[in-house]
């Protein structure tokens, strides 16, 4: 009687676990290997009702080196899926597989594809689009994805939330086709894209909203992405604020959903997306550790004369 019951009660969990498996609520992925898929297909079809594997990027990783060549091409019928979750996550395997490219042809052939989804008609996934187009560097844009993404500055805004990021792409343009455009919209987006591009006016502007002692409560919204988009400018008046920040002492207040943090942490955090030297890089973050490293990594190399040299990053959070 008691071994039936034991043998009971283990069909019950194993009844439980597939159940829940089945709902796609755990994390059953690495029971897999690329290996068992005899196709890019075959795998991304297996994927699809684990949410989190599309979250990780190290299984975009291991799909791309599996597959290789074969699996963007393939990749790129899940974009026009009908279902949304499906393109949802093929748009999220897209962004990984442009990191991962292994030539600028190929990353610019995915990128020119990623952008397309600015056009889906679920704004989920347009404004995932959106938020994540300026993360690559300006040597990503193809003539056609320059043309794509002058078309959309034109259109103007469906949904002003990725419009922003349109304009801030066009603004890495650094095309005198987009500057009328981008005056006549008269916004702070309009104005950190002009900067951007060396336009001294918009970019004094905004360092006039910017504090000489900054806090929270004196800048409207989040401290955090005002700062973001003064990085994005990487002009050196820009930059030297930037650097001022890295070295005050002052905190910002906490929030009812966050706590009190050091101003130089956000400051360390944003300038180490910037700075290519990976000694700075490995250690991205609001840690007095990182407030270190950047502030010694300053100290030993930054020359304003050098800024695009030294900082060939991009801001990659901006979300």
């Amino acid at each position: 009687m008691k071994r039936q019951i034991k043998f009971l009660n283990c069909s019950v969990i194993l009844i439980m676990l597939l159940t829940v498996s089945a709902r796609g609520n755990d994390y059953p992925w690495p029971k897999y290997k690329m290996i068992d898929f005899d196709s890019f297909s075959a795998y991304f079809d297996a994927m699809i009702p684990h949410f989190k594997v599309s979250l990780d990027p190290s299984n975009a990783k291991a799909a791309y080196d599996h597959f290789g060549a074969k699996a963007f091409p393939a990749l790129k019928a899940y974009l026009a899926n009908n279902d949304y979750n499906v393109r949802f996550h093929a748009y999220m395997h897209l962004l990984n597989f442009i990191w991962l490219a292994k030539t600028d042809v190929e990353r610019q052939s995915m990128y020119l594809a990623f952008i397309q989804g600015l056009n889906d008609p679920e704004e989920g996934i347009s404004q995932y689009v959106a938020r994540r187009m300026n993360t690559f560097g300006e040597q990503i844009f193809t003539e056609e994805a320059r043309r794509f993404i002058y078309t959309k500055l034109k259109a103007g805004p469906k949904n002003y939330h990725s419009y922003q990021h349109v304009i801030l792409a066009a603004g890495m343009l650094r095309s005198n086709e987009v500057i009328p455009i981008l005056k006549g919209i008269n916004d702070d987006f309009s104005r950190f894209a002009l900067a951007r591009m060396g336009d001294k006016q918009s970019l004094n502007v905004l360092l006039a909203k910017y504090p000489t002692e900054p806090m929270a409560r004196d800048m409207e919204g989040r401290l955090y992405w005002k700062l973001k988009y003064l990085a994005y400018t990487k002009q050196p008046e820009a930059i030297d604020l930037l650097i001022k920040y890295l070295y005050s002492d002052a905190m910002q207040p906490g929030g009812e959903d966050y706590p009190p943090e050091y101003l130089a942490g956000w400051a360390a955090e944003t300038l180490t997306e910037l700075i290519g030297d990976s000694s700075v890089k490995d250690y991205e973050g609001r840690s007095s550790d990182n407030i270190e490293r950047c502030r010694a990594w300053v100290r030993k190399n930054y020359k304003k004369e050098e800024i695009q040299t030294l900082f060939q990053g991009e801001i990659r959070r901006w979300d």
